[in-house]
């Protein structure tokens, strides 16, 4: 073991992570939904028309949570995130093993709820 974990209550994000008393995050874990822009980016204006994108990880909003829950070789915490204003859910679940650290998040478009962003 030795692994300690945090989550933000007010962010929901993964916010420290120690190995043996060593912390191994700068910053929280943010999601990130943004590259590098190519020349058909530029040919398509997309990074003037995505620009939202760029920082939607840093402004995302706490929906719902973080919920815990204990198994019997883990502790399951889940958070749910506006993203891009309120275009997307990004739901994200940290499982915290004795040997590391499950990261998962799954991302849902509001119009594929029937919203309209």
């Amino acid at each position: 073991g030795g692994i300690t974990a945090a989550i933000s209550r007010k962010t929901g994000l993964l916010s420290k992570f120690a190995y043996r008393g060593g912390e191994l995050f700068s910053k929280p874990l943010m999601p990130n939904f943004w590259r590098p822009s190519t020349d058909n980016d530029y040919g398509a204006n997309l990074q003037k028309v995505m620009a939202s994108w760029r920082d939607a990880g840093a402004k995302a909003m706490l929906l719902e949570g973080p919920s815990v829950k204990k198994n019997s070789d883990s502790v399951l915490v889940s958070a749910k995130l506006a993203i891009c204003g309120s275009a997307a859910e990004l739901t994200l679940s940290y499982e915290v093993f004795a040997h590391g650290v499950r990261v998962d998040a799954k991302y849902e478009p509001m119009w594929t709820k029937g919203i309209a962003a």
